[in-house]
């Protein structure tokens, strides 16, 4: 607990309820002109003795008030301008700092036109500082045990920021408790990408076999390890081909294939009908969530409640104004994944990868490639694990140096945000990595 915080949040416009918890939203300036904004969420039960989560959404760009918003944060905006409690919310087990990273990015600002300009590097760099300057100001929660989380680009962000808090403790006594990290459907590289999504579509039959054999007969595909993989699809045109392919697929949501995208009223009438009937479709995910939230946060009132700077530009989702080096989204992140399971010198660093694997956008297809370069045993592999009786996906362990954990879970019929399409799911998997029952 934090006694008189000018950024203790005391409403949440639109939530007609007691806060579950402290929640905290300010600004925690990295440099004399980089201000970098957070919302902190308490855990509802424990906060002192409870895990810390730091998370940032992926982009890169992308703001981490998304994942308070849509995924597994205890607010959840809805049609009107009213707030309902998430009970899925992974605040009832652990603290969570959500972060807008890198600089220009929702909240985030700087009147520096230079601060704008980031790269993983630089991105890594300045989240350590995030780190130990929030810690001046919450400097009770630093005993508590860290967890970086994460998604989508989250898998260059999060390897490159764990990396920058292993070397800090390296040289200096004062050690932030860096126990693992998660990341959803991580991109750790370009084939994590365009490759895999035309892949996901044929797996889900969205392609007919005349277009998946011509991408096969060109060899763009399962190209990850392969050292001369650029060369291959630049000569074979494998992009040009690709979007061909997804322009073939149709109208779709990428980020998940068989789910309704946020469509006119008529036709939210007959989906709402559909998720009835069908229960495949579950009636928790909201197409047009996006919506709610971009609306709720451009409102005077909630921006003054959360203490966010009066902004020249309106809070997107994903940000225009960073300039990201885009050349950074090709190199690909296994190797610094592989050398912290592998250091010697880093301990209780455990990894957990969770896939769902209704996501085209980074498919679990390429995921499986990629874990398959790790210099890691596994111990349990494809194991099924159920969520009320139902089965719910795979989970695989594996053990790298100094008894660190690498883990990875399917996630049944779950898009590109784990939480969002499948909140019990991801809420049962994460609170079991983090008390150490995830096997």
């Amino acid at each position: 607990m934090v006694a008189d915080n000018p950024d203790l949040i005391h409403k949440i416009p639109g939530f007609s309820h007691k806060l579950p918890s402290k929640t905290y939203g300010g600004y925690v300036d990295i440099s004399d002109s980089k201000h970098m904004y957070y919302m902190f969420v308490e855990a509802e039960t424990s906060p002192s003795t409870a895990p810390i989560l730091f998370w940032t959404n992926g982009g890169p760009g992308c703001s981490g008030l998304m994942g308070l918003f849509e995924e597994f944060g205890p607010y959840r905006p809805v049609k009107g301008g009213k707030v309902k409690y998430n009970p899925w919310a992974w605040t009832k087990f652990a603290n969570i700092v959500f972060v807008e990273q890198p600089i220009g990015v929702g909240f985030s600002w700087s009147n520096t036109k230079s601060d704008l300009v980031s790269n993983d590097m630089l991105s890594a760099k300045d989240n350590l500082k995030f780190v130990l300057n929030f810690f001046d100001k919450y400097s009770s929660f630093k005993k508590n045990r860290l967890y970086l989380i994460s998604e989508s680009y989250g898998g260059h962000y999060v390897p490159a920021w764990a990396n920058e808090i292993v070397k800090y403790n390296k040289k200096h006594n004062d050690e932030i408790k860096l126990k693992g990290f998660m990341i959803g459907n991580p991109y750790v590289d370009m084939l994590t990408g365009s490759a895999t999504q035309i892949e996901s579509y044929w797996g889900h039959q969205k392609l007919p076999i005349k277009s998946w054999n011509k991408f096969t007969k060109r060899k763009c595909a399962n190209l990850e390890g392969k050292k001369n993989w650029r060369k291959t699809w630049k000569k074979n045109r494998c992009s040009e081909l690709a979007y061909k392919l997804e322009d073939q697929v149709g109208k779709h949501n990428p980020y998940a294939i068989d789910y309704p995208i946020c469509v006119s009223k008529q036709q939210n009438t007959l989906i709402s009908y559909s998720r009835v009937k069908n229960k495949t479709v579950k009636k928790r995910y909201t197409p047009c969530l996006d919506n709610y939230t971009t609306k709720y946060l451009n409102r005077k009132d909630v921006q003054e409640a959360i203490h966010a700077r009066k902004q020249r530009v309106k809070w997107k989702a994903c940000s225009d104004l960073v300039k990201y080096r885009a050349k950074d989204s090709y190199i690909s992140q296994v190797p610094l994944i592989d050398k912290l399971l592998n250091d010697k010198d880093v301990k209780h660093l455990d990894v957990f990868i969770m896939s769902g694997t209704n996501d085209a956008i980074c498919g679990t297809i390429g995921t499986q490639r990629w874990i398959t370069q790790l210099n890691i045993k596994p111990k349990k592999e494809w194991k099924q694990y159920f969520v009320e009786k139902e089965p719910a996906g795979y989970i695989s362990t594996y053990s790298a140096n100094n008894h660190k954990k690498f883990i990875f879970a399917t996630v049944n019929f779950a898009g590109h945000e784990v939480p969002m399409y499948k909140p019990q799911a991801a809420y049962k998997l994460m609170k079991k990595f983090l008390n150490g029952d995830l096997r």
